[in-house]
């Protein structure tokens, strides 16, 4: 698909558009998971999961659909998993895919991840390790894919839901694409999910900044809102 005419399209169809439609899934997302002050189990791509609290529930949250149905491009020999949550992402990857990294700063999240992991029988293929973006890798590490479910939302985080729901000025969502392609082999991908929920002209402005070619593979529209997997790759001139 046309990047730059999927985006007028998102233009027109986005926030401000919106606006109400927006404030009303955000408020369901939060609000639902809120509510639970336990362990639970759900769903998930055919995968059974639990879910601590305070950590995202994938079967509520669009980018985590819409990556569900990219399943397939989920193909590597080593892939990195970042921001894994629930472990979710991983667990697909590991399909076929080798060996796969999924890094949280969550502690809940990544204590989340570990069960399902172990749960699945997946602790020789899925090394969770807790840390701030790259900070858990080691510097030779080199990874033919990279899979990022970001937050969408700009904003300062309230409760700990928010944290997967907020970003603050956008920072994780920056500082992971300004260096990610220091941990990506030449022929090395991106899938990273996104939506006019939040700061699409910026994700794209940020994208071309940082010398990626991008593709979006996928494209879906919930109740009016509109969620992207974009497909990165490192351009030649900002290779090694």
């Amino acid at each position: 698909m046309e990047l730059s005419v999927q985006l007028q399209q998102a233009q027109i169809l986005g926030y401000r558009h919106f606006k109400d439609t927006v404030a009303s899934r955000n408020r369901r997302i939060r609000s639902g998971h809120l509510l639970r002050a336990k362990a639970y189990e759900v769903e998930y791509g055919g995968y059974a999961l639990t879910i601590l609290p305070g950590v995202l529930d994938p079967t509520t949250g669009e980018g985590s659909l819409i990556m569900l149905e990219c399943r397939d491009l989920f193909v590597g020999d080593r892939v990195l998993d970042m921001g894994t949550g629930s472990g979710n992402l991983s667990i697909l990857a590991a399909v076929k895919s080798g060996h796969i990294v999924a890094v949280d700063i969550s502690p809940v999240a990544v204590e989340c991840a570990q069960m399902n992991v172990r749960r699945h029988g997946l602790t020789e293929r899925i090394d969770v390790r807790l840390g701030d973006l790259f900070a858990p890798l080691r510097p030779d590490e080199k990874f033919d894919l990279a899979l990022i479910n970001p937050p969408f939302l700009e904003g300062k985080p309230r409760a700990g839901i928010d944290r997967a729901m907020m970003d603050p000025e956008y920072d994780m969502l920056t500082r992971f694409l300004q260096n990610v392609g220091k941990y990506l082999t030449p022929a090395g991908r991106v899938l990273l999910c996104f939506g006019c929920v939040g700061d699409l002209a910026y994700l794209h402005n940020l994208i071309a900044l940082c010398g990626f070619a991008c593709s979006i593979r996928k494209a879906r529209v919930t109740l009016g809102l509109q969620f992207f997997v974009y497909e990165l790759t490192i351009l030649p001139s900002q290779g090694g």
